[in-house]
């Protein structure tokens, strides 16, 4: 019957987050975004941090794309080491979702060109890209 209806079904494979101050809206029960999720996932990822893994990374990247949606979903995730030492040492140039900092082509071209260098790769080989 589902075939028959077209009917496809996903199933997802991560933990699932719902927000004890606002259990009712869409953002948290079927909406993959909505005005504060993301706040809320920046929130919760540092705290997270703080408390099992000082030191740790935290990577804001690109998550799962389910059929039917225009945009893939993110994912806020920590990084670390089981010895303990240090990934990222600095977490404040880690900008928080509700920061306004600005940035744009100019800070992404220097931050390449400074990691090539370190990297000591040609500086030639830093290009531009654009989703």
């Amino acid at each position: 019957a589902l075939k028959e209806g077209d009917v496809r079904l996903t199933m997802g494979g991560e933990p699932t987050f719902v927000s004890i101050d606002d259990f009712e809206s869409a953002e948290w029960n079927t909406a993959a975004v909505g005005p504060t999720k993301r706040g809320k996932a920046d929130e919760l990822i540092r705290r997270l941090r703080e408390r099992f893994a000082p030191g740790g990374f935290l990577h804001y990247g690109q998550g799962k794309w389910y059929p039917g949606e225009s945009l893939p979903r993110w994912t806020f995730s920590l990084y670390w080491r089981t010895d303990g030492q240090p990934v990222w040492s600095d977490p404040s140039l880690i900008a928080r979702e509700k920061s306004s900092v600005a940035v744009g082509p100019e800070q992404a071209e220097s931050l390449l060109t400074a990691i090539a260098g370190e990297l000591g790769i040609d500086e030639a080989m830093v290009s531009e890209a654009y989703e």
